[in-house]
């Protein structure tokens, strides 16, 4: 079938990474991140090949070797992985949370475009970031939602974090395609209104200011 052996093919490759990172061998680095996105966009061509019984030009052998270079790596990552925190710095950082300067859980909110084409893959970033800032006690949807590439409208996750608060929100800020983005309690994103309504409210209040400016004379 057109497409279906190249699309096997990625996918496999992306599961490979994908099971990486989610066993902490793999760190989601931004490089990570962008060549899993062209994946994704590769695998909507691959799938419209399918659906339409036409054979499209997008080669898809760069990403597959840009992803096992990738999945070659983790061994190496595995063998320097940090030492498992020791029962002072583990009391040190109960003590930190207690004390208020690092909230015992932290939970953020998000909404993704509707106009994203790649709403799955914002989802991830936006999971892979919180994984790498702390714990993830509870998250919807979940990362086999997410894997399945099914599109994402909200996400939520609660997480015990190992991150100055400041620097999570400062590295969710970078993830595009969110209209609106609550962590903690800080709203960080609002959605925006559409053009056009933004453009009539102004009109309405330009068409207001004249009529108090310019007034009624009787003739």
């Amino acid at each position: 079938m057109i497409g279906h052996k190249r699309m096997v093919k990625l996918t496999h490759a992306l599961e490979t990474v994908l099971d990486g990172i989610r066993k902490e061998n793999l760190q989601a680095s931004p490089d990570v991140i962008d060549v899993m996105l062209g994946s994704l966009d590769s695998l909507h061509v691959l799938l419209d090949e399918v659906y339409q019984g036409t054979q499209s030009s997008i080669d898809i052998d760069p990403l597959v070797k840009q992803i096992t270079d990738f999945a070659a790596t983790m061994s190496g990552q595995q063998e320097a992985k940090p030492p498992a925190e020791t029962a002072q710095q583990k009391g040190s950082s109960e003590a930190s949370q207690k004390s208020g300067t690092q909230p015992a859980s932290l939970e953020i909110r998000a909404s993704i475009a509707q106009d994203s084409i790649a709403s799955a893959a914002r989802a991830l970033q936006l999971a892979m970031a919180l994984q790498d800032a702390g714990e993830i006690l509870s998250m919807q949807p979940s990362m086999e939602v997410i894997e399945t590439a099914t599109p994402v409208s909200s996400f939520s996750a609660t997480i015990l974090p190992r991150k100055p608060v400041s620097e999570i929100k400062k590295f969710l800020l970078t993830i595009a395609e969110l209209e609106e983005l609550i962590v903690g309690e800080e709203v960080i994103l609002t959605p925006q209104e559409p053009e056009p309504i933004q453009e009539e409210k102004n009109r309405q209040r330009s068409s207001s200011t004249f009529r108090r400016g310019v007034g009624w004379r009787k003739v």
